[in-house]
């Protein structure tokens, strides 16, 4: 009795037990499946896989992790969660198909197909299993060059499945790669009409019109795409965001406002900041942070920061954005254009081209890059990324920049005209001819243009600069003066401005008053090299050698590699005795920098003289003539080092003539 009790007892344990896992499984489900349904897929992982600690025998549960994944583009894991629901339940055909697709992704051609095949031995009429195979077969071919069959395939997926947007979506992405752009959107057209309710088919052929600038023909597709209630591509979030990039922002509103889930959220927040209510929109976002640390809340964050100018803390939510969500692209361009604010034109541009990896279509990215490369001198590249960086006024623009420093002037200058004519209340247009017009001499255009430009923004500190420097080369002290000084109050932080105006009053002699305004700049900016540079020209040209030392010695801690400041420095250390290895290390650091500037090579060339190192003071000497032939000093110097050299190898050609001849 007492055994068949224990049994009875044992048996009732297990039951309870199973009961509880059972019920704590079905609760993480339908938790997860909401935060599936709300976009919130990282939460969603968490608790399936809850589930699956408690039901590990379930291939539904493994797929719908897989889902999630992919969702997150964490595509490894996704592989895994479907590979193991297929472990689970071969006759997951589903599992087994979207783990062919990431490898087919992977461009992992065989195995993919080897997965299709898989599900259709099992069932042939499996329509996603023959899209996949198809697609196998056409990626695979197109990856060796032959088109010929790769669309031969494509082609037949959409025969064999003619209601799988899949299949008419790969067909098109084919023919848009040989710009059938014409016939890529008639399929697109055809998928849709063959499942009209088809998210991906939809948004595919938003997406096509968007790219092809045609964007109102966008919407009814997102809309249709969006009104889906199970989204694998979050359209509600992509009608949004269409409303948003159109300034649409009470409808973007209302599609948010319907859209559970943290992305949408952190959306309301941008349209609050966006629409002038800055301080609501920072405490939104605040509290979605609070509850919930999110990678879109974070990088969020970083975009309000670098509008309010604070660099140091918008990089570094980016980057606390980048831990949570590696691939997010909006992260990936604050950081980006944080760095193109700072000047560090290699990390901006690293960082524009990540934006452009994961999301190719990204105009914004492609024209900051556009403007990282224009900065760091790269005018070829500049040119062909802004060539392609959409219709806009501020793509353009940059383009006509970046022609300028191409030397395509003619073609900048006609597309700043067309620019001008478009908006003639846009005083940039008119900023840029009047400098080209300065650089050509024309100063009576360039004296128009500026004047064009002022009277369009009055307060533009630009247009003041560029008037200014117009007036210094038509010898108008001061015009000069005055657009400059107007310049300055209009941007206290403008660099330029401060030494053009510094220029004009040592030019004019007032070096004291120079001098002030220099020191001035310096002392709000105690980081900043060039101030102390300029400093130390403008002592050198009152003859204060020991003050124009300092000057260029502060420069040089803060920037090691500072070309004029380096090679100033050099020439004073030469002519007031100082050690000739450092002089050499300075000169060389000048010539390194800027290679062609006489007075680099002159101060090296004499200090190996001085050194008695002849054949390359020889050369040094020999460049510098080279580039300056009317310096009389230069030439007096190369001749003196020339004779010393002759004498050396004369002596030299004796000394071993002697000891030939000795027995």
């Amino acid at each position: 009795m007492g055994a068949r009790w224990s049994l009875v007892m044992a048996a009732a344990v297990l039951t309870v037990a199973c009961s509880s896992a059972e019920r704590t499984a079905r609760e993480a489900v339908e938790r997860a499946d909401r935060y599936a349904a709300s976009g919130q897929y990282d939460a969603a992982v968490l608790e399936y896989r809850t589930a699956i600690a408690k039901q590990p025998a379930s291939a539904d549960l493994y797929r719908r992790l897989g889902d999630a994944y992919v969702a997150l583009s964490r595509s490894e894991e996704a592989y895994r969660a479907f590979t193991r629901a297929t472990d689970v339940d071969p006759r997951d055909y589903r599992a087994r198909v979207e783990a062919g697709r990431l490898l087919l992704a992977a461009r992992l051609y065989d195995q993919a197909q080897i997965r299709a095949e898989q599900v259709l031995e099992a069932d042939p009429l499996n329509a996603d299993a023959r899209v996949l195979r198809y697609r196998c077969i056409g990626d695979a071919a197109f990856s060796i060059g032959d088109q010929t069959n790769a669309e031969a395939a494509y082609r037949s997926a959409v025969v064999d499945a003619p209601k799988s947007a899949e299949a008419h979506v790969a067909l098109a992405q084919f023919l848009l790669t040989a710009n059938r752009v014409a016939e890529a959107e008639e399929v697109l057209r055809q998928g849709v009409a063959a499942s009209p309710d088809s998210e991906l088919g939809n948004r595919a052929l938003a997406s096509f019109y968007i790219i092809a600038d045609r964007s109102p023909e966008a919407e009814p597709y997102l809309s249709t795409a969006a009104a889906q209630r199970y989204q694998r591509y979050r359209s509600a979030l992509a009608l949004a965001d269409y409303y948003y990039a159109a300034n649409r922002y009470e409808d973007a509103r209302a599609v948010l406002e319907k859209t559970p889930g943290d992305g949408a959220k952190v959306r309301l927040a941008a349209i609050e900041y966006e629409t002038g209510a800055q301080a609501d929109a920072h405490k939104r976002l605040a509290r979605i942070l609070k509850k919930r640390r999110n990678a879109q809340g974070m990088a969020l964050n970083a975009q309000f920061l670098r509008e309010e100018n604070q660099l140091d803390q918008a990089a570094q939510s980016a980057r606390d954005a980048l831990a949570i969500e590696p691939r997010l692209p909006a992260a990936h361009f604050i950081v980006g254009s944080v760095a193109l604010d700072r000047g560090q034109w290699d990390e901006a541009a690293r960082e524009f081209e990540e934006v452009l990896r994961l999301n190719p279509n990204h105009e914004s990215a492609r024209l900051q890059l556009a403007r990282a490369r224009l900065a760091a001198g790269q005018s070829a590249d500049a040119v062909a990324l802004a060539s392609v960086s959409g219709t806009s006024r501020d793509a353009r623009l940059t383009l006509a920049h970046a022609l300028v420093a191409n030397g395509e002037t003619d073609r900048a200058r006609q597309e700043l005209m067309r620019l001008s004519s478009d908006d003639q209340d846009d005083p940039e247009p008119q900023i840029a001819l009047a400098t080209l017009d300065l650089d050509s001499g024309n100063l009576n255009a360039a004296a128009d243009h500026a004047a064009r430009a002022i009277a369009a923004e009055p307060d533009s500190p630009e247009a003041a600069e560029v008037a200014g420097r117009i007036a210094i080369a038509r010898g108008d002290t001061p015009a000069a003066v005055r657009h400059l000084t107007h310049a300055i109050a209009l941007s206290p932080e403008s660099w330029d401005s401060h030494v053009t105006l510094a220029h004009v009053y040592a030019e004019s002699g007032d070096t004291e008053r120079a001098r002030k305004l220099l020191e001035g700049f310096a002392s709000k900016h105690p980081d900043a090299a060039a101030p102390r540079t300029a400093l130390g020209i403008i002592h050198e040209a009152a003859g204060q050698q020991s003050e124009a030392k300092k000057a260029f010695e502060a420069a040089l801690a803060l920037d090691p590699r500072g070309a004029v400041a380096a090679g100033r420095l050099a020439r004073i250390y030469l002519e007031t005795g100082a050690p000739l290895e450092s002089v050499i290390d300075l000169a060389r650091n000048a010539v390194s920098s800027e290679p062609d500037q006489a007075d680099n090579h002159a101060t090296l060339g004499r200090a190996y003289f001085k050194s008695a190192r002849l054949r390359s003071a020889v050369a040094e000497l020999e460049r510098a003539a080279s580039l300056d032939a009317a310096d009389a000093s230069v030439k007096k110097d190369l001749e003196e080092a020339r004779r010393a050299l002759s004498a050396e190898q004369e002596k030299a050609e004796k000394a071993r003539a002697g000891e030939t001849q000795r027995p």
